[in-house]
């Protein structure tokens, strides 16, 4: 884990994300990567490893601000019409959590069909 000094953190790039519905979670919920992470689509230009401040509203749950790290990159022009943005990776304490809030509210992702990334 990198740690960041007050100043770096002021410099971070912030993100909102909205996810009213389980369609708009399940779509954006990247449960593939290790600890987990969200996908948000941006046409902003990142890179791999960068890291920026996310707000992410998840229905009528309170906001959850944290740190991540952009972990994928989906261009535009994506095939399969997928959207351009970023998978950003959260933290441990994120985890704890996120986790419980969707796994009440996907409790079954199958029934979904297709996201953001895959």
């Amino acid at each position: 884990m990198v740690v960041l000094s007050s100043d770096a953190l002021q410099q971070l790039p912030v993100v909102s994300l909205n996810l009213p519905d389980s369609t708009a979670l399940h779509r954006a919920f990247m449960p593939f990567i290790e600890g987990g992470g969200l996908f948000i689509a941006t046409s902003e230009d990142y890179q791999l490893a960068d890291q920026i401040k996310v707000t992410v509203h998840v229905m009528q749950q309170a906001p959850v601000t944290f740190i991540g790290t952009v972990v994928w990159i989906s261009p535009a022009y994506a095939q399969d019409g997928r959207s351009a943005g970023i998978g950003v990776q959260w933290d441990a304490a994120t985890s704890e959590t996120l986790l419980p809030i969707i796994s009440v509210e996907l409790p079954d992702t199958a029934s979904f069909g297709p996201n953001h990334t895959m």
